[in-house]
């Protein structure tokens, strides 16, 4: 509306502006035009700044340069801006601009965040009180920083624009200029009134682009994503198609349908669905290490539903890969507690061996491992968990297998006239066939480690662990601690008492000969997100020998 506002006052400033001295004028334009444009511009959280301002009060304005700044700096500069429209349109509801351009922008960085937020409803475009129209967008030099994409790139734009009483469509067209093959292409259609859309997305860019570069893909190929959607908006579904080296890697569709509430429904909140199919050969985009993982195909189908009551449903997963099946069905409360949960998830070759994990850091293999979790809010109020991993492997440790599983309940519970969800449970583990690569640690922890924690939360109250207990050769350690939800701080408080009967575990990573047994008892507070920590402790110690004669 301060726009719209602002547009006003520069259509009608011609007519105060009649029979007065054209110097003034000029001098008007220069000074008071320039200080609106830049006091309407400004705010939450950005700074606009107009230089070399001329000609608002004609149907061609122009300006040296614009700047636009956060609490960071400069983050965008437009130099020699033409903004050449019809004022009598905008007095007849209309805004025209034939163009709209700049001869160079210069983007070093994103925008820093305003703080502002939005909450997620359905689609629709803004019906302003005018029409707007954009016959030419265009920016001949474009300066992207590396900080935008991880490297510079120097591009141009041009496009187009039209929005009307909930009508809209939009053309995008960016090519880069600055030796390198790359071009992204984008033209938008919707209509309020017939819910009826159009997407096209291309983006095609040659070796060593910046798409490869922000993926990752090791020799950064050259990439070309197709996206395409026509149809109703409740009722759409994108068509999606990735090549590499102009061959086919990933395609599939992404479908969204929403079902409107029944006549005399309770709730008059649509149903919205949606379900995605993408498979293909993605094993010559990753690392050569990492395509035994993957395999020549890679599969993933889901299906969902976000329900009127403000309920979530996942009614099908399915992730495969050569090295990876996952697949699984989620239903959740609007509050978002579980009402059935479904997972199973198996790791490992089918002919056995070792198996190079996709992951960051360190080469991480495995033999074989599974995964299963169950809940069903209808059979009861119980759930499970089981687990195993075998073969870990990694350059500074290996374990033999590790086993885990868990029980415990899923509920609701009536307190001070609130219902409020609740879970609670046990979880335990146990490793057996530790074996790190440095000789001390190796020496200190020992080759087996088991343990319990016994949780409970409640919703709205702190996570509680009132019994942690870990076990290995020769010590152990027990407590309990509370954990506050991340709102409060998420503070840990609690208490931990720890016992080795034979310091001399602890001798080579010492560097020195140890002796005796010991209990260290601590309690207190941490901050895990502050790291402030308050904590009193103490040490008990029999037949200590530390190799200090003064001690």
């Amino acid at each position: 509306m301060r726009r719209l506002l602002l547009g006003l006052a520069l259509c009608l400033l011609p007519l105060t502006a009649a029979g007065q001295d054209d110097a003034a004028a000029t001098e008007r334009d220069r000074g008071f035009l320039a200080g609106l444009l830049e006091d309407s511009l400004s705010g939450f959280g950005r700074t606009v700044r107009i230089e070399g301002f001329r000609g608002a009060l004609s149907s061609r304005a122009t300006f040296d340069e614009l700047t636009i700044a956060d609490a960071e700096g400069v983050w965008i500069t437009i130099r020699v801006g033409t903004i050449s429209w019809n004022r009598s349109a905008l007095l007849s509801g209309r805004i025209e601009v034939s163009e709209l351009s700049a001869a160079e922008i210069d983007l070093p960085r994103r925008p820093g965040s305003s703080g502002a937020t939005a909450e997620a409803s359905g689609f629709s475009l803004p019906e302003l009180p005018v029409s707007v129209d954009i016959d030419t967008l265009r920016a001949d030099r474009v300066v992207l920083g590396e900080a935008l994409f991880g490297v510079p790139a120097v591009v141009k734009l041009s496009g187009k624009m039209h929005l009307d009483g909930g009508e809209g469509t939009a053309e995008l067209a960016i090519d880069r200029t600055d030796g390198r093959k790359g071009t992204v292409s984008f033209t938008g259609r919707y209509a309020n009134q017939t819910r009826t859309a159009t997407l096209d997305l291309l983006v095609a860019e040659g070796p060593d682009g910046i798409a490869a570069g922000l993926l990752g893909l090791p020799g950064k190929p050259s990439i070309e994503l197709a996206a395409h959607g026509d149809g109703l908006i409740d009722n759409f579904r994108t068509d999606i198609a990735l090549k590499s080296d102009g061959r086919p890697r990933l395609t599939g569709q992404v479908s969204f349908l929403t079902i409107p509430p029944a006549d005399g429904a309770a709730v008059q909140t649509p149903e919205r669905r949606f379900a995605a199919r993408l498979d293909g050969d993605i094993a010559p985009l990753l690392l050569p290490d990492y395509q035994e993982f993957f395999g020549p195909t890679v599969t993933l189908e889901a299906d969902g539903r976000r329900l009127p009551s403000g309920g979530f449903e996942l009614s099908r997963l399915v992730l495969a890969t050569k090295g990876l099946d996952v697949s699984g069905t989620l239903s959740l409360a609007p509050e978002g507690v579980p009402l059935q949960a479904s997972l199973t998830a198996r790791l490992g070759l089918a002919g056995g061996g070792d198996l190079l994990l996709p992951l960051a850091g360190p080469r991480t293999f495995v033999g074989a491992g599974d995964l299963r979790i169950r809940y069903d809010q209808e059979k009861g109020d119980g759930w499970t968990l089981a687990g195993t991993l075998d073969g870990f492997r990694r350059a500074d440790m290996s374990i033999g297998s590790i086993t885990l599983s868990g029980s415990g309940r899923i509920g609701r519970t009536g307190g001070k006239g609130v219902d409020s969800a609740r879970v609670g449970g046990t979880v335990s583990f146990e490793a057996v066939g530790i074996a790190p690569a440095d000789p001390g640690l190796a020496a200190a922890i020992g080759p087996k480690l088991s343990g319990r924690a016994v949780f409970s939360w409640q919703e709205g109250e702190s996570l509680r662990l009132p019994v942690i207990d870990v076990t290995g050769d020769g010590f152990g350690a027990k407590g309990n601690a509370t954990i506050a939800e991340p709102e409060a701080g998420a503070v840990v408080t609690g208490r931990i008492e720890a016992t080795v009967a034979d310091l001399g575990r602890f001798s080579t990573l010492a560097g020195r000969p140890l002796g005796g047994s010991g209990t260290l008892t601590a309690s207190g507070s941490v901050g895990l997100l502050s790291g402030f920590f308050d904590l009193n402790g103490s040490v008990v110690g029999r037949d200590l020998s530390l190799s200090q004669p003064e001690l």
